[in-house]
């Protein structure tokens, strides 16, 4: 049985696949600023992998830089200043709505004491751009920029941490078993791709689609590393 919250969160994500049906990543317009504040909170995030250099791993390992726990400790530390400097308003500065939101956002890089990384956390940073929406933070005007910037600018960041500090798949197989470790590509690709006549699943697997598509279109995007 579904929640009033899970259906508010859907209809989140199918408003943001409106904004993507039947178009390129690079027909983007001009954004807000306080998309550019999401934008800069996640470039900075991405600048910290710097100050944690992958440890030494010790024979047999395979999964699970422990570095890892060194740059999430400090992205968490950081999050509740960079939310509050670049995307609340002034007049929500004295409450708690930073608190209240930031929890969502840390959650979404991965599990420091598993040293892992998967769609659960994905859903936790939908969660937070939910919330900045529906606390009126994000306006309608802003999920234009959110389908086309933000999210492939999280899954970018994402993928570079798995990179870095080897992090295990949150669950065996990934838990829809299409990839070990997302699965708001497939979605957030699918709505996009609606109508499309000249692109199908099968696509996917075709190194001539992904480099002609991987510029502009979600799916395309994340199979082109």
């Amino acid at each position: 049985q579904s929640s009033d919250a899970q259906k508010n969160i859907m209809e989140f994500l199918r408003n943001l696949g409106k904004k993507l049906q039947g178009r390129v990543l690079s027909s983007c317009g001009e954004v807000s600023s306080r998309v550019k504040g999401i934008s800069s909170i996640i470039s900075q995030f991405d600048s910290l992998i710097d100050k944690f250099p992958p440890l030494e791993k010790q024979a047999g390992s395979r999964f699970g830089n422990k570095a890892f726990r060194q740059w999430f400790e400090a992205m968490t530390q950081a999050t509740p200043e960079l939310i509050s400097q670049n995307i609340i308003p002034e007049n929500l500065k004295e409450t708690n709505v930073v608190d209240e939101i930031s929890t969502y956002l840390s959650e979404s890089f991965g599990n420091s004491t598993r040293i892992d990384f998967g769609t659960g956390h994905e859903a936790c940073f939908i969660n937070w751009l939910y919330c900045l929406h529906a606390s009126g933070i994000l306006k309608e005007e802003d999920l234009e920029g959110v389908a086309f910037l933000i999210i492939p600018l999280y899954l970018k960041l994402v993928d570079r941490l798995v990179a870095v500090y080897s992090l295990e798949p949150a669950g065996t197989h990934g838990v829809w078993s299409l990839d070990d470790y997302h699965f708001l590509p497939f979605l957030l690709g699918a709505l996009q791709l609606l109508g499309n006549r000249d692109l199908s699943p099968r696509s996917i697997l075709d190194p001539q689609a992904i480099a002609e598509n991987s510029s502009n279109v979600n799916i395309f995007s994340f199979f082109k590393k």
